[in-house]
């Protein structure tokens, strides 16, 4: 599937527009292309936000929605003044943003130019041929009954497994009870890698040997999660003799939590949380309390930016080529 695509907003290329979080992300994050910061207060009308794009897909079947992301929707309160916007494949005007902080009170919330605030997904539609008719043909189901008819109730009274199954889609959280944080070898340097080169490179490429001089980190563990955080987009690869690494994207848009998730995704060994043994105790208390410790966590995480450590080395005294240089853009 090809989509014509305009780009309206020069500056968008710059933020790395267009590309996905993942390799299996739905949707395409809309950015905030906007002059100057606008601050949004609890409950003031809804703004129309420029995405700096146009594009038109011209299939039948298809049509394009504006969502919310999801942590800035549950979290801040950032949500879309008409809940879904849907844009029609013979569409062809410019995307806009109905940017609304939901929130009934508190702080307002702040949209900087090239804030990721909503995104974009494609999904496949139908359009049925309406049959006219008195009654219906079949009478099963729930007939009339609507609007909580079914009840709350868990379908199954019994949520806890049995002591020998696996219970592989169960989720709480941000993500799967057997993909837990662990503080490995593998994140420890994953972390200070991308951090060296957020510290000593700017826009100039850092090779991975400068990185295993200034940070011990062997080889062996820094070659494929220097890889892996190219596929996720955390960092570019620069081919050629004088190629390495570089962020891909600004360093306050790059949070400790996109370097865990894309470094847990390496992670073969299984966490103990996940084995379906056990008695109460552990299912219905210990486990979740231990996965709301992990999803406390990852919030922490997700606010902490590479500018934020940057920052910190340099008042540390920590010597860098980039050091003493604010963020920037590619």
């Amino acid at each position: 599937m090809k989509v014509e695509l305009k780009i309206l907003d020069p500056r968008l290329p710059g933020w790395g527009f267009p590309s996905w979080g993942s390799s299996l992300a739905a949707g395409l994050d809309l950015h905030a292309c906007i002059d100057h910061p606008l601050v949004l207060q609890p409950q003031m009308p809804a703004v129309l936000i420029s995405a700096g794009i146009a594009f038109r897909s011209g299939f039948p079947d298809w049509c394009a929605l504006v969502l919310p992301r999801s942590g800035l929707g549950h979290k801040e309160g950032l949500v879309l003044g008409n809940t879904v916007g849907v844009i029609d494949a013979d569409y062809e005007g410019p995307c806009l943003i109905s940017a609304w902080n939901r929130n009934p009170a508190g702080e307002g919330i702040r949209v900087r130019p090239g804030d990721r605030i909503a995104q974009l997904v494609f999904t496949r539609i139908a359009r049925p041929e309406f049959a006219i008719v008195p009654v219906f043909s079949a009478r099963e189901g729930r007939k009339e009954g609507g609007f909580g008819s079914t009840g709350v109730e868990a379908a199954c009274p019994n949520p806890r497994p049995a002591r020998n199954s696996r219970q592989s889609n169960l989720t709480f959280g941000d993500g799967d009870l057997d993909d837990m944080i662990r503080l490995t070898k593998k994140l420890l340097f994953a972390i200070e890698a991308v951090l060296d080169i957020a510290y000593n490179g700017g826009q100039v490429p850092v090779r991975s040997s400068e990185i295993t001089e200034r940070e011990g980190i062997p080889r062996r563990y820094l070659e494929p999660v220097l890889q892996e955080l190219v596929r996720h987009k955390i960092l570019l690869g620069i081919r050629g003799p004088s190629g390495g690494y570089r962020l891909a994207r600004e360093r306050r848009r790059i949070s400790l939590g996109d370097i865990v998730r894309t470094v847990r995704g390496l992670e073969t060994a299984e966490d103990p949380i996940s084995d379906p043994a056990g008695g109460a105790l552990g299912h219905q208390v210990v486990r979740p309390v231990w996965l709301e410790l992990q999803d406390e966590m990852m919030r922490r995480l997700d606010a902490l930016s590479l500018e934020e450590l940057c920052g910190r080395a340099h008042r540390s005294g920590i010597a860098g080529r980039a050091a003493e240089c604010g963020d920037f853009e590619i």
